[in-house]
C-alpha cells in the first residue's frame, strides 16, 4: 500500500513539473528566446500570464507552437522582420484577462488563427495597429467576443473581413487611418454599446454600412468622432439614442446629410461641426438639448442656416460655453440659436461668415450687453459688434417685435401645423379654440396635429415666456 502511494506521488510531481508554465509575465526579445521556449517550459500549453513577442531578428514563431490557450495579454509588437505567424498554433483566448495586440510589424502580411473571447476590462481589448502590409483579418474569425476593436494604420486592408463572427461591445470601436479601407460591412449585426466610437481618416470609406445597431453605454463619458472619411451620410448611426459627451464631425469632404443622428437625445459637453464643405443642413441634431463647454460650427461651405439646433436651450446656467460660428461662406441665418440661455455663454464669436448680415437675435443682443461677444468680418449689418448692437436697439424699441416673433404655419393647415418662435421666446402652452370659442385641445408642444378636426376657422392662443398672442388658423 505504501509503495503504491509513493508511486502515485512521484507521478503527480512529475506531471506537474513537465507541464509547468511561468508564473510571471514573459518577454521574448530574440529568435533564440522564441526557440528556447519549448525547452525552458516543456509541455506548457496554457498561459495565465502576459506574453510579449518583441525582437529585431524574430522571423519564426514555431518555438511557441505548444501554446494553445492564454488568459492574459498576447502582444506581437515591433518585429521588423516578421512576415507571417507561421508556426504559431491556433491560440484560444479565455478568462477575464485575455487581450490581443498585433502592432508595429511593418512586414506582416497575415495573422494566425485565434479563437475564444477577449475579456479585458480596459480599452485595449483587440488591437490591430500599424501593420502597413497586413492584407487580411481572416485569422480573427474564431474570436467570438471582444470588448473593443482597434484597426489603425493598416494601409493594405480593404475590408474588415474576418470579424464577422465577433460580437464587439463595451468599450471602444476605433477604425482609424486605413488608407485603402473601402467598407466595414463585416461588422454588420455584431455591435453593441460603446464608450467611444471613432471612425477617422479612412479616405476611401464612403459608407458606414456595418455599424447598424450601435449605441453608447449608459452613464459614461462618451465620444463620437467621425472625421476625414469619404462618407456621404450617417444613416447607419440611427440606432444611437444616447447623446455622447463629445460629438466631432469634421473634415468629411463628401458629407452632406447628418439626419442619421436624429434619434440621438440628451445633453452634451462639446459639439464640433467643422470642415465639411458639402454639408447643407444640421437637421439631425434636434435631439441635443444642451451644449455645456464648446459649440463650434466652422468651415462648412454649403451650410446656409443652423436649422436642427433649435432645441439647444439651457446649458446649466454657468457662463462657460464658448460658441464659435466661423468661416461658413453662405451661412445667412442663425436664428436656430435663439433659445440658448445667455447666462450660460462665456463667449460668443461670429466671424468670417461672408453671407451673414442679420445677427440681432435676442441671445446675441443680451450677450453684447454683457461684453461676451466678438463679431467681425461677416456681411454688412453683421460686420462688427457695433453694427449688431445698433440693430439690437432697434429691435428692443419695436413695439410689435414680440408678435412678429411668434408665427404659425402652414396656414391654412391640412394636417399638422407648427409654432415658430424667435429671439429666445419659449413656449409655455398652446390652446386651440373653435370659431365659437370652445376649447378644442391644449398642448405644450410646438407641433400639433389637426388632421382629425373638421374644416373651418380656429384660433390658437400661444402662451410664451414673453406673453400671449392669438393667431387665426384656417383648417382645410
Amino acid at each position: 500500500m505504501l509503495r503504491k502511494l509513493h508511486l502515485a506521488l512521484f507521478l503527480n510531481i512529475g506531471l506537474f513539473c513537465i507541464g509547468q508554465c511561468p508564473n510571471t509575465d514573459i518577454l521574448l526579445s530574440s529568435q533564440a528566446e522564441v526557440n528556447a521556449f519549448a525547452s525552458n517550459y516543456p509541455d506548457c500549453t496554457i498561459l495565465n500570464v502576459n506574453l510579449q513577442i518583441n525582437g529585431s531578428d524574430i522571423t519564426d514563431l514555431s518555438g511557441l507552437s505548444q501554446v494553445i490557450s492564454i488568459n492574459g495579454k498576447l502582444s506581437i509588437l515591433a518585429n521588423p522582420l516578421l512576415v507571417t505567424m507561421s508556426g504559431l498554433s491556433d491560440i484560444n483566448f479565455f478568462g477575464p484577462n485575455s487581450e490581443l495586440s498585433i502592432s508595429f510589424n511593418p512586414l506582416l502580411t497575415t495573422i494566425s488563427n485565434f479563437s475564444g473571447t477577449i475579456n479585458t476590462s480596459d480599452f485595449s481589448g483587440l488591437s490591430i495597429q500599424n501593420n502597413p502590409n497586413l492584407e487580411s483579418l481572416g485569422g480573427l474569425s474564431g474570436i467570438t467576443f471582444s470588448n473593443s476593436l482597434w484597426v489603425v494604420r493598416c494601409d493594405s486592408l480593404t475590408s474588415l473581413s474576418g470579424v464577422e463572427n465577433m460580437l464587439i461591445s463595451g468599450s471602444i470601436l476605433g477604425i482609424e487611418d486605413n488608407d485603402l479601407l473601402t467598407n466595414i460591412n463585416a461588422l454588420s449585426g455584431n455591435l453593441g454599446e460603446f464608450e467611444a466610437i471613432q471612425i477617422l481618416n479612412n479616405p476611401l470609406l464612403t459608407s458606414l454600412l456595418g455599424v447598424e445597431g450601435v449605441n453608447f453605454v449608459l452613464n459614461s463619458d462618451h465620444n463620437l468622432s467621425i472625421r476625414e472619411n469619404a462618407l456621404i451620410n450617417l444613416n447607419e448611426l440611427s440606432s444611437i439614442t444616447r447623446a455622447p459627451q463629445f460629438v466631432i464631425l469634421s473634415g468629411n469632404q463628401e458629407l452632406s446629410d447628418i439626419t442619421g443622428l436624429s434619434n440621438m437625445v440628451g445633453d452634451i459637453s462639446d459639439l464640433t461641426i467643422s470642415g465639411n464643405p458639402e454639408l447643407v443642413s444640421l437637421v439631425g441634431l434636434q435631439g441635443i438639448t444642451s451644449v455645456e463647454n464648446n459649440l463650434v460650427i466652422n468651415d462648412n461651405g454649403s451650410l446656409q442656416n443652423l436649422t436642427g439646433m433649435e432645441n439647444i436651450r439651457n446649458v446649466g446656467g454657468t457662463p462657460v460655453l464658448l460658441a464659435l460660428i466661423q468661416n461658413n461662406a453662405i451661412l445667412n441665418d442663425i436664428t436656430a440659436l435663439s433659445n440658448l440661455e445667455v447666462d450660460s455663454i462665456g463667449f460668443f464669436i461670429l466671424s468670417g461668415n461672408s453671407s451673414l448680415s442679420q445677427c440681432a437675435i435676442d441671445v446675441i443682443c443680451q450677450a453684447i450687453q454683457l461684453g461676451h461677444v466678438n463679431i467681425e468680418n461677416n456681411n454688412s449689418g453683421c460686420n462688427s459688434t457695433t453694427d449688431v448692437e445698433q440693430d439690437c436697439l432697434l429691435l428692443s424699441n419695436d413695439e410689435f417685435s414680440f408678435e412678429n416673433n411668434v408665427n404659425v404655419g402652414p396656414n391654412p393647415v391640412e394636417n399638422v401645423f407648427k409654432v415658430y418662435l424667435k429671439n429666445g421666446i419659449q413656449l409655455k402652452k398652446i390652446t386651440v379654440y373653435s370659431g365659437l370659442g370652445n376649447q378644442i385641445f391644449a398642448s405644450d408642444k410646438l407641433e400639433l396635429n389637426m388632421s382629425y378636426a373638421p374644416s373651418g376657422i380656429y384660433f390658437a392662443k400661444i402662451s410664451t415666456t414673453h406673453g400671449d398672442v392669438v393667431k387665426k388658423l384656417i383648417k382645410k
